[in-house]
């Protein structure tokens, strides 16, 4: 299991909007949230590679993806 430490510095690599899939994601609760239970360093980091990814569709009345 890696360490917090280890997490930050490799969500730290290549960051930006496109790496960043948590916001389209409908396990991602915002912030810094997931209902998965994934530890996500900070908005914008590089989450491209998260295995619980799945797409979701934005509510038109809350926003949050489902």
């Amino acid at each position: 299991m890696s360490s917090i430490a280890d997490e930050i510095v490799k969500q730290s690599w290549n960051i930006g909007g496109d790496n960043f899939v948590c916001v389209s994601c409908k396990n991602y609760t915002g912030g810094y949230s997931c209902s998965k239970g994934v530890f996500v360093a900070f908005v914008g980091a590089n989450m491209s590679g998260c295995i619980y990814y799945e797409k979701g569709v934005s509510c038109p009345h809350c926003g949050r993806n489902i």
